[in-house]
């Protein structure tokens, strides 16, 4: 059966940022982990208040508020202005001011103490407050106990809005701010501009990555043995989410080069200082001797060696063996199916022996937010589906990996009822294209535009093309970031380019563009790339997406990811639009049907739907 396309829906809002300034009339709800909060703004020129949302830390009411962000219309609560930058100023009229202290930020003050305080102080009220809070005391019912707890509270209250401003000063989330505040206290931002890489051990939720943005962004240096230590333990660590029990040295050694751009020499005292320390386990193991080995709960005894990846047992290696069963663990997460362990090519390898769908359970938890509509969730289930059909390869030790290379992978612990439903509701459904499965890629936020495959992996595909994606409306649909002239030397370095003398007309220049309007010819600090070289310069400078401008040294962009194929946001938006899973997929991957899995491969075209 043959269905029409969707219809276009209306072009993006790439509009400016609106600038709004007011006064918090009430708070009317706020999450203390997140720092998500909704107010309601009282703004001059406005008859009526305005619903601002986004992430507003410490917010009160009575205080005034600077912002940045855009109008839009929620389909329950109506039209509200979703913040992406503020500040606040505190009030300076006497009425602002007690609505202010009356609203909570000092535990110590309510609203009859604050109306007492305005009443004796005035206009002056925070300013004494603030730098002589002594004369409290000249207000009735303000003892020494209860001066002391207000001058506290005060003091505490102003010094973590000035460190939260300060780490989000950083390029740091207000979320990652907030975490990292409550971790170090007043170290926060000495740490955090000192060893970026020290968050990424202590932070829960802010990785390699993001500690290696934020050390790109404050210019250290990018062969700091903080850094190379840093990228050594990061590649062990998704090596064990991989289900590797070790990684050899001259692997481990060629991956972290790769992944920093710096030379293996740099990285070999890096390593030997982490097996002096016992951060790192090095070990030779002939032949034929013990190995590092993970079995399944119950297959043997095992017991936990220091901080080594995996577990160790004792006994010779055997060249397979196999521990079939309906749950495994490994490295303190539990999968379906059974475990398989094989020795080949001088490497040990664990691999998860699992149904295809009880696999997805596994991966679609991880690859889309739970909060997601349910048609999109279906649509990232058959994409994800097609994607591991597509890579199955029966000459290799496994089909997939278990990390963001492939797909990522998480087992058992992340499976949800509505991940499930998603999965289960499109059961053996693939998308396929003269009668094999497609090469189903995705990514998080196209920007408004998808890429064709060739301006990103060379090969053109015909159901990858280039299209118009207006409901990609994501956290990085829009965003800015400087690029510095040591990142842009250290990145051109790193693809065996010499960088010219650096200078302002050195900055990025776009010469050509992609059909999707992705960087194609660029030049900076005098050295032109082109095509996947001019990609992987865009990546090195640490920037979401090649759908970007430069405006000398900053750069403004949109979306996250290559652009290929689905966008994870886009779907988002279709299906909250309206749109079906089918509709979606045909939206993405046009020219393609909805096959059926079968026993001897998958469904003829005629017996399968078609996507346009």
């Amino acid at each position: 059966m043959k269905t029409q396309p969707p219809p276009s829906p209306p072009e993006p809002d790439h509009s400016p940022l609106t600038t709004l300034e007011g006064v918090v009339e009430r708070l009317t709800f706020a999450n203390a982990d997140n720092h998500y909060a909704v107010v309601r703004l009282k703004v001059k020129g406005r008859r009526r208040a305005v619903t601002v949302v986004g992430p507003l830390a410490g917010v009160k009411a009575g205080e005034e508020l600077h912002l940045k962000g855009r109008f839009e219309m929620h389909p329950k609560w109506g039209e509200q202005f979703r913040v992406t930058w503020w500040y606040a100023v505190l009030p300076a009229t006497v009425r602002g001011i007690e609505k202010y202290l009356a609203s909570g930020v000092v535990k110590g003050v309510g609203p009859e103490t604050a109306k007492r305080l305005v009443a004796h102080f005035g206009p002056q009220t925070l300013d004494v407050i603030d730098n002589t809070p002594e004369r409290l005391a000249e207000v009735p019912g303000i003892g020494k106990k209860r001066l002391a707890q207000i001058t506290r509270d005060w003091q505490d209250h102003q010094e973590c809005r000035r460190f939260l401003v300060a780490l989000q000063g950083l390029g740091l989330s207000l979320n990652l701010a907030g975490k990292i505040y409550k971790h170090y206290g007043e170290r926060a931002v000495e740490v955090a501009t000192s060893n970026p890489y020290q968050l990424a051990l202590d932070i829960q939720g802010l990785g390699f990555q993001t500690a290696d943005r934020l050390a790109a962004r404050l210019n250290l240096d990018p062969l700091t043995p903080a850094r190379l230590a840093a990228g050594l333990l990061h590649i062990l660590e998704v090596a064990g989410g991989e289900g590797h029990v070790y990684v050899p040295q001259d692997q481990l050694l060629e991956e972290t080069g790769e992944l920093l751009q710096v030379p293996l020499q740099a990285l070999k005292p890096v390593l030997a200082k982490l097996t002096r320390e016992g951060r790192v386990v090095l070990q030779e193991v002939p032949e034929g001797q013990e190995v590092s080995l993970l079995l399944p709960e119950g297959q043997g005894t095992v017991r936990a060696r220091g901080e080594a990846q995996g577990v160790w047992v004792e006994g010779r290696l055997q060249p397979f063996w196999e521990f079939p069963g309906p749950y495994f663990r490994l490295d303190g997460r539990t999968y379906r199916g059974g475990v398989r362990l094989l020795a080949q090519g001088g490497r040990l390898w664990v691999v998860n022996q699992v149904l295809l769908e009880d696999y997805l359970l596994g991966v679609l938890p991880a690859e889309m937010p739970e909060g997601f509509p349910q048609e999109a969730l279906k649509a990232q289930a058959v994409v994800a589906r097609t994607f591991a059909v597509n890579r199955l390869n029966p000459r290799a030790p496994y089909d997939l990996c278990a990390s963001e290379i492939c797909q990522v992978y998480l087992g058992l612990a992340v499976e949800t009822p509505r991940h499930t439903e998603a999965v289960r509701g499109t059961r053996g459904k693939v998308l396929s294209y003269q009668g094999r499965a497609i090469s189903a890629l995705y990514h998080a936020d196209s920007g408004g535009m998808t890429a064709g495959s060739e301006e990103v992996f060379q090969k053109a595909l015909p159901y990858l093309r280039p299209r118009p994606d207006p409901y990609a409306r994501g956290p990085k649909s829009q965003w800015q970031l400087s690029v510095s002239p040591e990142r842009a030397a250290a990145a051109l370095r790193a693809m065996g380019r010499t960088p010219q003398a650096g200078s302002p007309g050195d900055s990025p220049v776009v010469l050509e563009r992609s059909a999707s309007g992705r960087v194609w010819r660029l030049r900076l600090l005098g050295v032109e790339v082109q095509g996947p070289e001019a990609q992987r310069l865009v990546r090195n400078l640490g920037l979401p997406s090649a759908l970007v401008e430069f405006r000398g040294w900053q750069a403004e962009g949109r979306g996250a990811g290559h652009g290929v194929g689905l966008s994870q946001w886009g779907a988002k938006g279709m299906a909250e639009a309206g749109y079906g899973y089918r509709e979606i997929l045909g939206h993405y991957f046009p020219g393609t049907f909805l096959s059926d899995l079968l026993l001897g491969g998958i469904s003829d075209p005629e017996e399968a739907w078609a996507t346009r």
